[in-house]
């Protein structure tokens, strides 16, 4: 029994170069297919890094692109209808300068980001924006004088509103206390100037001062008399001056009744 093993045909040259060039054809094809999803591609101007929040009366803002590459930019911005923020300086650049207003609302930043690189092709355009809400704290306040000369009935009542709770709330710098339910009053204050501060949950702050009033001086009176002319006669006088305390002023004179009077008075 003989027992024969297939014969495979010698490589040839013509092999070799079928080879190298299907490896030719599979790189330009593997190019050519880079190089159209980079030229419809744009630049990566995914993000805009700044504030999602401030509190109103915040100074000047930053805001900076993060990911954009050898591309020039130009920055805008758009209020609502009721922020009034405006760019400071240049709107050109990599980063844009913001002053956030003296109001509530929110505004949005946008950037557009030309490419300047060969890849992505030239040109090309993307856009990012971030929108920044202004919040605050709203504070008013009314006050109930002091009824006596160096008395504490005096109070202070705040109005709050806006803002995000909880709200802290504090007179005089006594100490900040949770106080949600507006309006809240101080009590048992003495005449003169008060302050109240209050902060929310996002550290916004406000504040403001009221003066309580109340008597300049306690009450003094003194009396004059003119003695009765004979025993029994009726026409003798007394006569009361009065002044400090808190007027209009009420004398009961010898068990009468308490009567609106003027100093001085005579019975």
């Amino acid at each position: 029994m003989k027992i024969s093993t297939p014969s495979c045909p010698p490589l040839t040259t013509n092999i070799f170069k079928k080879i190298t060039a299907n490896i030719k054809i599979i790189m330009l094809v593997s190019f050519l297919g880079s190089f159209i999803q980079n030229s419809f591609a744009q630049p990566n101007c995914a993000d805009v890094q700044g504030p999602a929040q401030i509190c109103i009366g915040a100074s000047n803002q930053i805001y900076n692109q993060t990911t954009c590459n050898t591309s020039t930019y130009v920055w805008s911005l758009v209020n609502d209808a009721t922020t009034t923020a405006s760019i400071v300086g240049s709107t050109t650049g990599s980063s844009v300068l913001v002053n956030p207003g003296t109001t509530t609302g929110t505004y949005t930043v946008f950037l557009s980001a030309t490419s300047t690189a060969s890849s992505p092709v030239a040109g090309t355009i993307a856009t990012a924006s971030r929108s920044t809400a202004v919040t605050g704290v709203s504070l008013s306040l009314q006050k109930v004088d002091v009824l006596c000369f160096g008395g504490n009935t005096g109070s202070v009542t705040a109005t709050f509103g806006d803002g995000f709770p909880n709200f802290q709330l504090q007179i005089d710098g006594g100490g900040f206390a949770i106080h949600n339910t507006s309006p809240y009053t101080f009590t048992g204050l003495t005449a003169g100037l008060h302050t109240v501060d209050i902060v929310d949950s996002k550290g916004c702050t406000n504040s403001k001062q009221i003066t309580v009033g109340g008597p300049q001086s306690d009450i003094v009176a003194t009396d004059g008399h003119v003695n009765a002319t004979c025993n029994g006669a009726a026409d003798g006088t007394v006569t009361i001056t009065f002044s400090g305390g808190t007027g209009p002023y009420m004398i009961n004179f010898n068990g009468g009744g308490f009567v609106t009077q003027t100093s001085p008075k005579t019975y």
